[in-house]
């Protein structure tokens, strides 16, 4: 309430600047009333100004409200017309997303005179580029068609003709009103610039990280899951569980993914393949080590070499640390080793962040001693999904047989069903299978006589046309792995009687 020595009623118009006090002119109510006679004075009540400001603002032109919105828009920027974002932002989506820059910024105009919606970005050039996200077709000065997600260049004086309005590209708006001041009541604004720097800073960082840390590339000797045989249900678990969230990521980001795996096992049953097979699957930039690779002498410096892992698997991602013989630093706490348990403590940790940020990278860890390791690490959030990587059974002892044999030339009495059964008996793992074939392949050139020839010096490349691998070969080859084999069965085992 203001108490103003006046005798008669105002109604100012929203742009109007004459016989106002400078109070009035201040504060812009858009009308207001006086009132005689009260205590001897005049008493003016004004409107509810920010209800008049609204009224006078949908009385501005559409062409008037683009012109300003074009004029502040700046490169990199996009602007969106519509009735309202709500029920419009579906439309726009397939134009936005075709950008080929950075969107740094939003601006939504919305005018509840427009049943379609329009859709605008500057290029560096200064140029003014209109997307159509419409069905409909929009005509540009009344000749020129702009099919649905069609983009075309405006200039001044230029009209947009839509299916129930035609719109005037100005270069800047006309009429008394102070559009800095009122643009906030119809136009919205949504930037994206620290957004887009700290991505940008995030990704130029990435690239930096991988001139160092290549990514793994395929060729046809890389190994594959395919090349891995006698591990189908681990295979299936890795694809489904780590592979398709790390190809996919938009696929599963409402899922909790376990970003750490533990595959344990015998040795010798192809841990460290898996580990292989998944990069090179992936794509991903690879870190392998063995678990003491980290470790130092120097008081904190151990915890310092695996944050700095981390951290250039974040700079590089997506991306797969392999932990080999994870047992020897990730034993339970509570003993004697208190250096040993702040390690556990820094990777715990460590762990815990990729886990909050839902970073695109995996912790893969193998060993063979599955029961000491500290349960804080293997539960959902650090390494919460474990695989065990089983000795092969008959059917998958025959699979990695066929994979180790495939480019061999094999002698007609080779048999591989009965080859097969004769080293699952033997509880060959597959890295045994595929020494047996190597040794096998050596005794059929030591049968051959082909390593004297080598040795005087009479070989030639043409005598491999009459080499090949017997049944006898391959016997002698699981021989010699019988009487190598240790008395004490390897961790993990079960007699197959």
């Amino acid at each position: 309430m203001r108490i103003l020595p006046v005798k008669q009623n105002i109604q100012t118009p929203f742009c109007a600047k004459n016989s106002l006090s400078e109070y009035q002119e201040r504060n812009s109510p858009s009308s207001f009333t006086v009132h005689d006679n009260v205590y001897g004075r005049a008493q003016v009540n004004f409107g509810a100004r920010v209800t008049n400001i609204r009224k006078s603002v949908d009385k501005i032109a559409l062409d008037d409200k683009l012109a300003y919105a074009l004029q502040i828009l700046k490169p990199g920027e996009f602007l969106i017309a519509a009735k309202d974002l709500v029920s419009q932002a579906s439309k726009v989506r397939d134009c936005i997303t075709s950008a080929n820059f950075l969107i740094t910024k939003i601006n939504v105009l919305t005018d509840k005179s427009l049943n379609d919606t329009l859709l605008f970005t500057k290029l560096l050039d200064g140029n003014k580029m209109m997307f159509n996200p419409n069905e409909d077709t929009i005509f540009l000065n009344g000749f020129q068609p702009v099919k649905h997600n069609d983009v075309t260049i405006i200039d001044e004086n230029d009209m947009i003709i839509l299916s129930n309005q035609a719109i005037n590209i100005k270069d800047a708006p006309e009429g008394c009103f102070d559009m800095d001041q009122y643009a906030r009541y119809f136009l919205t604004e949504f930037d994206f610039k620290q957004d887009a720097r700290k991505a940008a800073i995030e990704y130029n960082l990435q690239k930096l990280s991988q001139l160092s840390h290549p990514k793994v590339t395929q060729d046809p000797d890389a190994v594959t899951f395919a090349k891995v045989g006698g591990q189908r249900d681990v295979i299936d678990k890795i694809k489904k569980r780590i592979l398709f969230p790390m190809k996919y990521p938009a696929v599963f980001r409402n899922n909790n993914i376990n970003h750490g795996v533990i595959l344990y096992g015998p040795p010798g049953t192809g841990k460290s393949l898996l580990a292989e097979a998944l990069a090179n699957e992936s794509g991903a930039s690879v870190f392998k080590l063995c678990a003491t690779d980290l470790t130092s002498k120097w008081v904190g410096e151990s915890e310092k070499n695996w944050r700095n892992l981390f951290a250039d698997a974040k700079a590089a991602q997506p991306s797969i640390i392999y932990i080999d013989e994870f047992d020897a630093i990730a034993r339970q706490r509570g003993g004697a080793d208190v250096y040993g348990d702040k390690l556990i403590n820094q990777l715990l940790s460590l762990m815990s962040n990729i886990e909050k940020s839902k970073d695109n990278i995996y912790l893969i860890a193998a060993t063979n001693n599955y029961g000491v390791i500290d349960p804080a690490i293997l539960r959902s959030g650090r390494f919460g999904l474990h695989l065990e990587v089983k000795a092969p059974d008959l059917e998958g002892t025959k699979e990695i047989l066929k994979i180790h044999t495939k480019d061999k030339p094999m002698a007609k009495d080779f048999d591989i069903d009965e080859t097969a059964e004769l080293m699952y008996a033997k509880n060959m793992t597959g890295a045994d299978i595929a020494a047996a074939i190597d040794s096998a392949y050596s005794n059929a050139l030591e049968r051959l006589d082909f390593y004297k020839a080598m040795d005087e010096e009479s070989f030639t490349p043409s005598m491999m046309n009459y080499f090949d691998i017997t049944k006898e070969d391959l016997i002698k080859a699981i021989s010699d792995f019988e009487r190598k084999k240790k008395i004490r069965e390897p961790i993990g085992y079960k007699s197959n009687q």
